[in-house]
């Protein structure tokens, strides 16, 4: 049975993370176009899909995709799967007694938010990756004009609540 038209089935409680996107032409694209360039659906999930290894052929320099080794996404065995942290990062923390800044998970430009995961789970320390995802929320970013107009568009486009960045960092 595929979900990919649906909504999150009865019975299941999805889980909540985090993540971020780049926006292209009013659309939310995945965060890392180096590794897959991929649009999220308007009103309906995202489904996970493993992408086959690459290897280059041995008579020249052609990249050949290899048969993936497993039939769903994501799988414990590889890195597929759609990603999301289970808390927002904070932008410093304590470490070795001084305020350092961390690095965000994501490009510097991009839109964060809030993701329902849901179907296959692979539960990690930080966070998971989902074998279906749809965005819930987007987070506002607080002295940012420039963001400002640009999430209002894209939460009226894909129907998502506007949560301030403030309020989910506490």
């Amino acid at each position: 049975m595929s979900y990919d038209s649906y909504e999150i089935p009865d019975g299941i409680t999805p889980l909540v993370g985090y993540r971020g996107w780049l926006v292209k032409d009013d659309a939310l694209w995945s965060a890392f176009p180096s590794i897959r360039t991929v649009e999220w659906p308007v009103g309906k999930p995202l489904h996970s899909e493993c992408l086959p290894p690459q290897r280059y052929s041995q008579n020249d320099d052609r990249r050949v995709a290899n048969a993936p080794k497993h039939y769903w996404a994501p799988h414990i065995k590889c890195t597929c799967g759609i990603y999301a942290l289970h808390g927002y990062p904070k932008l410093w923390e304590q470490r070795e007694g001084e305020r350092k800044k961390t690095p965000k998970p994501w490009p510097g430009e991009a839109v964060t938010g809030m993701v329902h995961g849901w179907g296959h789970i692979i539960v990690g320390d930080k966070g998971f990756r989902a074998q279906y995802a749809k965005p819930i929320a987007l987070i506002s970013r607080p002295r940012s004009v420039k963001w400002a107009s640009v999430i209002e568009r894209l939460a009226e486009r894909y129907g998502l609540e506007i949560v301030d960045a403030r309020e989910v960092r506490k």
